[in-house]
């Protein structure tokens, strides 16, 4: 369904009583887009609008309506023609229609060399954070600092501590240790976002 169907839809089923807005969208203040951040791993610019199912008004002049009654069905007047001479069976079912293949995603930059202050950070996380396997790869780092927008060629390792020490502060948060994350690479992923969005509203001076 489209965007327009969808909204023409809402607009009907509140002209007809049927729907109510409860609480209009809004734009999300700059703690919420942090907490919204930290909660799914994606940027969240707005809260969509809160609506509710209603029971329309029944006015009287609604209750006094009758329905027409159908006509009962005489067959003698009616002939059915029942010759199953007619129809052919198919000899063949119909051909399916072929799937299409879906494409790979093309990710930006996948595929071009990284910079090496990015590689120096990546080295650096991977030797640094506790709750990061040994298991986990840095060309694996790279991808995921690299796919968070994070940019490795201003900030330094240093600088990506504190500013998660500062989105932790704001939300009255703790880092968890090791034993506390159960999946490190997703983990990783939202921590990289979270710093990412950070450091595009509040950038660092040097």
């Amino acid at each position: 369904m489209s965007k327009i169907t969808a909204r023409r839809a809402r607009a009907l089923m509140e002209a007809l009583g049927c729907l109510a807005t409860v609480e209009p969208g809004r734009y999300l203040t700059r703690v919420e887009r942090l907490a919204a951040t930290a909660r799914h791993g994606g940027q969240q610019l707005r809260a969509a609008s809160v609506r509710a199912l209603t029971m329309p008004e029944i006015h009287d002049s609604a209750l006094n309506e009758h329905l027409a009654t159908a006509t009962r069905f005489n067959p003698t007047t009616h002939p059915l023609n029942s010759n199953p001479r007619r129809g052919k069976p198919h000899s063949e079912p119909a051909p399916r229609a072929r799937q299409r293949q879906k494409r790979a995603k093309f990710v930006p930059g996948a595929d071009q060399p990284r910079s090496l202050p990015l590689q120096r950070l990546a080295a650096r996380l991977v030797s640094s954070l506790p709750w990061l396997p040994n298991e986990l790869s840095t060309l694996r780092v790279q991808r995921i600092v690299h796919r968070s927008g994070f940019d490795a060629d201003r900030y330094s390792y240093a600088d990506l501590l504190h500013i998660w020490q500062t989105v932790d502060a704001g939300l009255d948060q703790t880092p968890k240790n090791a034993g506390d994350v159960t999946d490190p690479e997703a983990y990783l992923v939202v921590r990289m976002k979270i710093a990412a969005a950070y450091a595009l509203w509040h950038p660092l001076t040097p």
